[in-house]
């Protein structure tokens, strides 16, 4: 697995030009492979929350780790399916239950929900992840498995007829 920087986080900022919409597009798209649809989607409202997400390797196994602060862990789910890990969350905001006649002169705080997805390697070891929370951090584990363990090509033999 190669680990690539992120990409560049756009400023909050109404003037974008259309030349840095352009830039920012091609480079999501051609250089992050880590790149989620979901959090694409999630960032053409620029009030919307994407997490912060870590992404590392070692020689035993591979960390995500997500800033979210705020979010009940009760409110997140972590799933592997098909080799892909997705991380879910939702942020309720009491506020707006607490008083509705209040009148807003700022809200910043929101409430909503995200979803951002990973491609594991072949050499991930699905059913051995491990996730823990902490502070606001949301670690998870991915241990790798042996070299011996982990799938390999194999040469297909072609049928004359």
């Amino acid at each position: 697995m190669h680990i690539v920087p992120r990409k560049k986080q756009q400023e909050n900022s109404s003037a974008m030009t259309l030349r840095d919409a352009m830039n920012q597009l091609l480079e999501d798209s051609f250089w992050d492979p880590w790149h989620s649809w979901g959090s694409a989607l999630a960032m053409q409202d620029r009030r919307s929350f994407v997490p912060r997400v870590d992404v590392s390797e070692d020689d035993k196994q591979i960390t995500v780790a997500a800033d979210l602060p705020g979010y009940d862990p009760k409110d997140i789910d972590v799933t592997v399916d098909d080799s892909v890990l997705t991380i879910q969350g939702h942020m309720h905001n009491t506020a707006e239950k607490e008083d509705e006649k209040k009148q807003w002169y700022r809200r910043e705080c929101c409430s909503g929900s995200f979803q951002q997805q990973f491609t594991l390697p072949p050499y991930a070891d699905e059913q051995n992840i491990r996730c823990s929370t902490k502070n606001g951090r949301l670690s998870i584990a991915i241990p790798k498995k042996k070299q011996s363990d982990t799938p390999k090509g194999r040469k297909l033999s072609i049928e004359t007829q």
